[in-house]
């Protein structure tokens, strides 16, 4: 997925549903993986969570740590993605998510 979905990809309008995978998959996909992550939080140490985020990156000040910088992107940042989707549902006329 990542040519297709990747911050420089060509967003391309596909009527006929040959560009890109289908919602079913998509969901899918996403639940195994975020499944995955959360076992691997579950199993990882504690001593990797309090480790200094290694992402240079202007939030850096907000998210110091390596766990804060997970929780980040298990919660937060899921959930603006989320708002996303709800805002294209209005934008089709189909009921809020």
């Amino acid at each position: 997925y990542q040519p297709l979905f990747s911050k420089d990809a060509k967003c391309v309008d596909d009527r006929e549903g040959k560009i890109y995978p289908n919602k079913d998959e998509l969901l899918a996909y996403f639940e195994r993986s975020y499944q995955v992550a959360l076992e691997s939080l579950r199993q990882a140490d504690d001593s990797l969570l309090i480790m200094d985020n290694p992402v240079d990156s202007p939030m850096k000040h907000l998210l110091p740590t390596l766990g804060s910088l997970i929780g980040f992107y298990l919660g937060g940042h899921v959930m603006s993605h989320s708002g996303q989707i709800s805002a294209w549902r209005r934008m089709q006329l189909l009921p809020p998510a």
